[in-house]
């Protein structure tokens, strides 16, 4: 279905971007729907937190149409990215600050909503920075965007049948509870994971004159750029090799002298 709707809108000629950025304003009406759940008269609040919850369901669907239409189309742009990224973080603070003024007895709903909107921008920071530090994108949860959109949308419905019995029991502000714990366990997983990754990686990044030496991932080239920053020798018996991780450059740097290119040496 979401192959066909996608297809439907390249040929209508709907840019991704358009989509992407509509995202947001269905986000923002899901928050306004949420926020007025407090203030309007009950008889209202079930039609609310209905269309609060489907219309978070049409922010995931734009989520998911925008870089289907993008490859059906053919209409990949540079600034692509940024479309598909910037406004997601506006639709999660969004609906996340408009659940903090929903209807519910609880006095800390309106720092929980907000706390949450931060902890959900927090997430898709981190995993940005590991891929502008060079990891691969960690969508992984276990509060990634679809998981905290499924936990405010099963808040929703639930809110609306109790308020169509005139019941006030607060399962918003349990599912703010249980998003916000889930999105600061996800912050530090992805990170921890990021950070193990770029440690791991191979240094590959040699000068050519270089290439006889070994490859590992304990850093072998930045132990002997550490001591040729010091040194005047033109060669040395590396000594210690405490720091070294790898069997290779275990046994290279223990039994072989390390001779300096000629550009170190004429220095």
């Amino acid at each position: 279905m979401a192959a066909g709707v996608a297809a439907w809108l390249s040929r209508a000629g709907v840019r991704p971007n358009a989509i992407s950025l509509s995202s947001a304003i269905f986000s923002a009406a899901a928050g306004l729907c949420l926020a007025l759940t407090g203030r309007l008269p009950g008889g209202l609040q079930p039609v609310l937190f209905l269309g609060a919850a489907a219309l978070i369901q049409v922010r995931l669907l734009c989520n998911l149409l925008d870089g289907m239409v993008a490859i059906e189309g053919g209409f990949r742009t540079k600034s692509g990215e940024i479309f598909n990224e910037f406004p997601d973080r506006f639709a999660d603070t969004f609906i996340f600050a408009g659940a903090g003024y929903a209807a519910m007895n609880w006095e800390w709903r309106v720092p929980a909503g907000w706390i949450c909107a931060l902890l959900a921008v927090l997430t898709a920071y981190v995993r940005s920075l590991g891929v502008a530090a060079g990891s691969a994108q960690y969508f992984c949860g276990p509060m990634a965007k679809q998981h905290r959109m499924a936990a405010m949308t099963f808040a929703c419905i639930a809110s609306a049948f109790l308020s169509w019995f005139g019941t006030q029991w607060p399962v918003i502000g349990l599912s703010l509870i249980f998003v916000g714990a889930g999105s600061l366990i996800t912050v530090f997983r992805r990170a921890r994971l990021i950070v193990r990754e770029l440690e791991s990686k191979c240094r590959r990044s040699w000068p050519s004159w270089c290439a006889r030496f070994p490859a590992c991932e304990c850093g072998g080239w930045e132990q002997i750029r550490s001591i040729a920053s010091v040194s005047i020798s033109p060669t040395i018996q590396a000594i210690s090799t405490r720091r070294c991780c790898g069997p290779p450059c275990r046994h290279f740097f223990a039994k072989q002298p390390v001779p300096w290119p000629p550009e170190i040496i004429g220095r």
